[in-house]
């Protein structure tokens, strides 16, 4: 069973940035093997291909065409499509927070979350996103008035959420969606744990 039938989404209105789709074009290459890859981008179709094959790290993709290609990665694995999922969203965060993202590295973990609230839209061009501090070793993240949403794209997020406090020495990370668009509610927020 895919997660896509477990709650509803909205594909077809906005945009990430290409670097996220190199991210998971790479997790395929590295953890799946060049077989892979060539089976994944035979399975995309046409337009889907010709919008994630080459885009650079600085180039819009549509929100749509990204799960597409989450969906068949998932399917060329031949494994749990939200363990795909949350492992596309770490490779991800470990990948991306060694290089594009080295900057935005910060000592303090919640300065990072801040700073990422902030940068949002820079990366994805739907939803507001707002870090809250819940104590020492917690934190949530929402995005509210997002015009599109996943639970493919949840799952990958709270993945991406996990392997950053593991980049800013967080042991015994845990990410769990108190609320989702995706579920019904007007917003999705990430609650954050951490030692």
């Amino acid at each position: 069973m895919t997660i896509s039938s477990l709650r509803s989404e909205c594909l077809t209105a906005g945009r990430v940035k290409g670097v996220i789709v190199r991210a998971h074009l790479q997790f395929v290459r590295d953890r799946l093997g060049e077989a892979a890859l060539a089976a994944t981008r035979s399975a995309l179709p046409p337009a889907v291909l010709a919008e994630v094959q080459g885009i650079l790290p600085s180039t819009w993709c549509s929100f749509e065409s990204l799960i597409i290609l989450d969906r068949t990665i998932a399917g060329v694995a031949g494994r749990d499509e939200r363990e795909v999922m949350h492992d596309l969203g770490r490779y991800s965060a470990q990948i991306n927070l060694s290089t594009v993202y080295s900057a935005f590295h910060r000592d303090d973990i919640h300065d990072f979350f801040r700073n990422s609230a902030r940068l949002h839209r820079q990366f994805q061009d739907f939803g507001e996103c707002k870090y809250e501090l819940a104590g020492k070793t917690q934190g949530r993240i929402s995005v509210c008035n997002s015009a599109c949403y996943s639970p493919a794209y949840c799952a990958s997020e709270a993945g991406y959420l996990e392997q950053v406090i593991a980049a800013h020495n967080g042991k015994a990370a845990s990410v769990t969606e108190s609320a989702c668009q995706c579920a019904g509610d007007d917003h999705c927020t990430f609650e954050l744990r951490w030692t």
